[in-house]
């Protein structure tokens, strides 16, 4: 998953790459508000999986056929803040398709929402050795306000990926956020 900014400044294709592939091809899931994903991007015109867009409820109707002939699932979902889209709605409308796992590798901004409406259960996160100057986008914005550290416990040892170092977080047991939870 990643939001309309990453698509539009990265284009990516969001296709798995590396020795281990899986048995299908993944689901690659777009966030696009205002349905304004251009007909060029690549994830349109290369790699393999269903193209799934989450577009606003007041996104245009033509903007939305647009999405549709180039090959994408178009679902609108309600607004709220009126600035966002209902990432409960989206991910109901995943689960329905059976997409039963995500991985959001967008944005922190999204990353930070869905952490924010408490509909995460692992953390993979990815440390570079780079140190961004003045202008930089935050990894997760308002992390802070989040409270990982009471929710999430590191399940492995550090892992490095060339010079980067992944960790990855688990939800803890018998977190009272998630008691009672379907998702």
């Amino acid at each position: 998953l990643v939001g309309s900014t990453t698509a539009r400044v990265d284009d990516p294709i969001l296709t798995p790459r590396g020795e281990i592939q899986p048995l299908r091809p993944p689901a690659r899931i777009l966030l696009d508000r205002k349905a304004e994903t251009p007909d060029s991007a690549r994830i349109f015109r290369e790699g393999e999986g269903k193209v799934v867009i989450f577009v606003g409820d007041h996104a245009r109707e033509g903007q939305i056929e647009r999405l549709e002939r180039c090959g994408a699932s178009v679902h609108p979902v309600a607004e709220v803040q009126g600035a966002h889209l209902d990432l409960r709605q989206a991910l109901k409308v995943c689960s329905e398709t059976g997409i039963s796992a995500l991985l959001c590798e967008g944005g922190g901004r999204h990353a930070a929402s869905l952490l924010r409406e408490d509909l995460v259960d692992r953390i993979y996160l990815v440390i570079a050795p780079s140190v961004l100057g003045p202008g930089a986008v935050p990894g997760l914005p308002g992390l802070e306000a989040i409270g990982l550290g009471a929710r999430f416990e590191r399940s492995h040892d550090p892992h490095a990926l060339g010079e980067d170092v992944l960790v990855t977080y688990e939800r803890r047991r018998g977190d009272p956020a998630r008691a009672g939870s379907s998702d």
